[in-house]
């Protein structure tokens, strides 16, 4: 086994390194350390790998100027000795010498940091002048990916940054020039970027004390379940929430938008305050400021926004407007969160259902069949969360439009069986429903066999 770099989880992941170096140690397996520093009791068997000879040295820094598009007549052979000289040999800083060339710096100036600061306080200063040349969203997204446990895909930045995908997308380009991530693996189809332990550790360690570390922090905690509130925040936050909801109430809109933004201020992308400035445009008068509204809906439930009513309002906003697919989305995510609401499930449900009809209306057989199957699924997961003498009137009524949606789900995908069969609970759990009655009599009109179906 080789366990590559061990220093580099000191003082972040204490149990990897007592795994390795206890637990490991007591099995048959032969293990083989790498590190940059010597480790502690490890010096009889620790082996001084020294940095490149001249000739391999030379071979390697031509290699990374062609790799760095870098102009070969800039470099001559006393400078490749000077390189070898002032990295000690090293191909890591070799690297990134030459990668601080690709910023505009001169091969002159970079070796003479190099040669004053020396290894990883000059990586420092280099990458910092990279960062200097990045554009803010860029920076964001390189944050993500370093922040992120494991390889990233482009929703993984898309969801901890709040761009949009195209944003994300406009930024590789701008970070692979730079060679500050790796192209991407393929696994599944899905494009993952799995940044290297040296660069990351030195892009966490620049950027620790930036506004935009502890945003991106922030949000990369929310959503693994890491992020612990203080008492003081929510304090603070339960108090914007108030004064915007108050605000607003009175219909002074725009006071309690400039609260609410004062929150976001404060607290970047708080799911909380995001979800009530969703409320706040969704109620905006004259005009309800309704696409903003689905935005920060949309955000916070990203951010695994807590407040089961908000994943409401942005279902209906979505419903009203036939966003089929949206609605799908707003529901599915309370589902997850609130898997034991038979509500969310039937939302859910409804909506995929209505995709899906509306799906096989456009000739898409394939993708209405997907999401006709996949209504059956969470509306019969509704049906058998529910426990009818629990219910309230509304609950009840909520019970048969459940049915209801199963039957016409039967319809569009032809299953005249299991219509006939939701028919029948419907009438047996709710015999004076009006809908039932008339969805009885128009479907047996058109499926005469369903009348047989039913008596039977």
């Amino acid at each position: 086994m080789i366990v590559d770099d061990i220093d580099s989880l000191e003082g972040q992941d204490e149990a990897a390194i007592s795994f390795f170096v206890s637990d490991v140690s007591k099995t048959p397996s032969k293990i083989l350390f790498t590190s940059r520093r010597s480790l502690f009791g490890y010096a009889p068997n620790t082996t001084q790998v020294n940095g490149f000879n001249r000739e391999d040295g030379i071979d390697f820094i031509k290699s990374r100027i062609a790799l760095f598009g870098l102009r070969p007549k800039d470099f001559a052979e006393p400078h490749f000795d000077a390189i070898i000289r002032v990295t000690d040999g090293s191909p890591l800083y070799i690297e990134e010498l030459l990668r601080f060339c690709c910023v505009g710096v001169g091969l002159k100036e970079a070796m003479a940091t190099w040669e004053k600061e020396g290894g990883d306080l000059a990586r420092q200063f280099a990458l910092k002048r990279e960062f200097d040349m990045l554009s803010p969203n860029a920076k964001q997204v390189l944050l993500a990916f370093c922040l992120n446990k494991g390889p990233s895909t482009l929703d993984d930045a898309e969801v901890i940054t709040g761009l949009s995908k195209t944003a994300v997308q406009g930024v590789l380009g701008e970070l692979q020039r730079l060679f500050l991530i790796p192209r991407p693996t393929i696994v599944k189809g899905i494009p993952r970027f799995d940044i290297n332990i040296n660069t990351r550790s030195l892009v966490l360690n620049v950027m620790s004390q930036t506004d935009v570390f502890n945003k991106i922090q922030s949000n990369v905690k929310r959503l693994s379940g890491e992020l612990r509130i203080s008492g003081e925040r929510r304090l603070e936050v339960t108090e914007y929430l108030k004064q915007g909801a108050i605000l607003t109430k009175l219909e002074r809109f725009a006071d309690a938008e400039g609260v609410l933004q004062n929150g976001l201020r404060k607290y970047p992308d708080d799911p909380d305050i995001l979800a009530q400035l969703g409320r706040t445009y969704a109620r905006w008068k004259p005009i309800p400021r309704i696409a903003e509204a689905k935005a920060h809906f949309r955000r916070a439930a990203e951010l695994k926004c807590s407040q089961e009513d908000m994943y409401y309002h942005w279902w209906g906003l979505e419903c009203k407007d036939s966003e089929w697919s949206s609605a799908a989305l707003a529901a599915e995510s309370a589902a997850k969160l609130f898997p034991n609401n038979w509500k969310f499930k039937f939302y859910a449900g409804y909506a995929c259902s209505r995709l899906g009809r509306q799906l096989k209306l456009q000739f898409a057989s394939d993708r209405a069949r997907y999401q006709l199957r996949k209504a059956d699924k969470l509306l019969t997961e509704a049906l058998a969360l529910i426990n009818l003498e629990d219910l309230d009137l509304s609950e009840y009524h909520l019970h048969g439009d459940i049915l209801r949606c199963l039957v016409l789900n039967c319809e569009a995908q032809g299953h005249v069986k299991d219509m006939a069969r939701f028919l029948t609970q419907w009438q047996k759990e709710h015999p004076d429903d009006s809908d039932r009655i008339q969805e009885c009599s128009r479907l047996i009109r058109k499926y005469p066999d369903l009348d047989r179906q039913l008596l039977q």
